[in-house]
């Protein structure tokens, strides 16, 4: 069947590159976009295509060949002749980035489902098919063409995969050598893993909520966890868990403080009261009174405003109680907490005297934890493991305030989504020396991406694109009606597509 496939492709290839001869006039003599012309951008061609809905795009280095993913399968355009596209490949569902030619050109991968094709550009042959047992998401090649990288598509079940890592192929053989990621430290999650490539191939980057860390990618083992603890912090986690005793008594509370110190005046519910102070001091009470008083030991009672204030941090102070922790756990409410797990770190076990069960400490040689016999990990620990090597697999490069941008291809330019001073929505662009603000509501943003020569960014909205100066931040075209836009690999061509028409737009050179 591949072969068969394969001489399709082979025949419409040579095709096309026969009707090529007659290159389209309306794309001849193209003329590189800037930001000085990108306003003066017209329509040069529209061509229907096959696909109603289209999900990604990808251009040949040279800029000779596009391709489309959508519901439907992959339509393969020679640009000197757009008119007649070529579906090399069937496919009832192409998520976006799901296709990439290799730096050089010669190789085209496309996803299908759970199958990731190398196809030969110089001949349309198959190289290599490769079940994948998930469903792939974003692909992407290393500057050297060697390695590409494949991320699980986390809106979909995953099958025998952990959606939390980058998988790796060596492109020569197309099989699977490693891995990086978060195996450890994400747990549960959805979505994908935003990464890329570092522009000089040394390292594969890849996002976690506002971190960025570098990966030696080409080590062949898998790597661990960089957001991993150590031993000492996982074991303080752990035993911090506390929980309240079977048949505990419900204490009700008013709080005071002496402008330094909180204090507790607790009653239990035979009408006994004490008043704890946060440096840890217990006083019985046996002074005839009604009511309250509204100062005890020079602690005075807070009022309403001051106590709603003050819940978060009296929340996180264990007063004491007679050598008993005791804990708020509602408005009117506080208990006696007692630790929930009984720790051997010799024998490497722990006791849930909550539930009663039993855990022995588990690793798989990267990372450790506490499963019991079913592979369950501790309550309320589930994702907390403890790194067996001091040694970090990844560097982390930086943070940021927010976690919705996206970098240049260099690298050198990130895109945020952040308000500025004024709190205004928009978009920030930042370089090492310089810093451009446009004004765009976040809520509406799709993505944002450059052109391959980083002077005009491409700000997908909800039903149109906007194209920015990236220096000036100035507003340089809107487009409307837009599900997906792209620009050629030299700049000379923008196209968009919308229900089921490829528009090619540029720079008229005869006007």
């Amino acid at each position: 069947m591949f072969r068969k496939v394969s001489r399709i492709l082979l025949l419409c290839l040579l095709f096309l590159a026969v009707l090529s001869l007659n290159a389209q006039d309306d794309l001849a003599d193209r003329v590189p976009i800037t930001p000085q012309n990108a306003p003066e951008l017209v329509p040069l061609l529209t061509v229907e295509t096959p696909l109603p809905i289209v999900a990604t795009a990808a251009w040949s280095p040279d800029s000779n060949t596009l391709i489309l993913g959508g519901p439907g399968g992959y339509v393969l355009y020679d640009v000197n002749n757009p008119q007649v596209p070529v579906v090399i490949e069937q496919a009832p569902n192409v998520l976006r980035d799901s296709v990439a030619f290799s730096p050089d050109g010669s190789i085209l991968v496309t996803i299908n489902g759970l199958a990731l094709t190398f196809w030969d550009m110089a001949n349309g042959e198959i190289l290599n098919r490769v079940a994948l047992g998930y469903a792939g998401g974003d692909v992407q090649f290393s500057p050297d063409g060697s390695v590409l990288a494949v991320n699980p598509n986390g809106l979909i079940d995953a099958i025998n995969t952990d959606r939390s890592q980058i998988y790796l192929f060596d492109v020569a053989t197309g099989e699977q050598y490693g891995s990086v990621g978060y195996p450890y430290s994400w747990g549960e999650r959805d979505g994908f893993i935003p990464f890329r490539f570092s522009p000089d191939g040394e390292s594969l980057w890849t996002v976690y909520g506002p971190l960025v860390h570098a990966w030696d990618y080409r080590q062949p083992e898998a790597q661990r966890d960089p957001l991993l603890l150590d031993e000492a912090t996982y074991f303080e986690r752990i035993m911090g868990i506390e929980t309240m005793s079977a048949g505990a008594i419900e204490y009700d509370w008013t709080a005071f403080s002496n402008g330094e110190d909180y204090g507790l005046w607790v009653v239990d519910n035979g009408g006994t009261a004490f008043f704890l102070t946060e440096a840890g001091e217990t006083f019985a009470i046996n002074i005839d009174f009604v009511g309250i008083p509204p100062e005890v030991n020079g602690y005075v009672q807070l009022r309403p405003r001051e106590l709603t204030a003050a819940l978060s941090d009296l929340a996180n102070i264990t007063f004491n109680l007679d050598g008993e922790p005791l804990r708020i756990t509602g408005r009117g409410t506080a208990t006696i907490q007692t630790q929930r797990l009984e720790i051997n770190r010799e024998m490497g076990t722990a006791l849930d005297t909550f539930t009663g069960r039993f855990y022995q400490l588990v690793d798989d040689g990267i990372a450790a934890r506490f499963e019991d016999d079913n592979g369950n990990p501790l309550p309320f620990a589930g994702t907390l493991h403890f790194a067996m090597s001091a040694v970090p697999p990844a560097q982390t490069l930086f943070s940021f305030a927010r976690n919705a941008f996206t970098f240049s291809e260099s690298g050198e330019i990130i895109a945020m989504l952040a308000p500025d001073e004024n709190g205004e929505p928009g978009i920030i662009f930042e370089r090492e020396d310089t810093t451009t603000f446009v004004s765009v509501a976040d809520t509406s943003v799709d993505g944002i991406f450059f052109s391959p020569d980083e002077q005009i960014a491409v700000v997908d909205v909800i039903g149109g694109a906007l194209l920015v100066d990236v220096v000036t931040g100035e507003r340089l075209r809107e487009f409307d009606s837009v599900g997906l836009a792209s620009f050629s690999q030299d700049s000379t061509l923008f196209i968009t597509h919308f229900r089921g028409e490829l528009t090619f737009w540029g720079i008229d050179s005869g006007g």
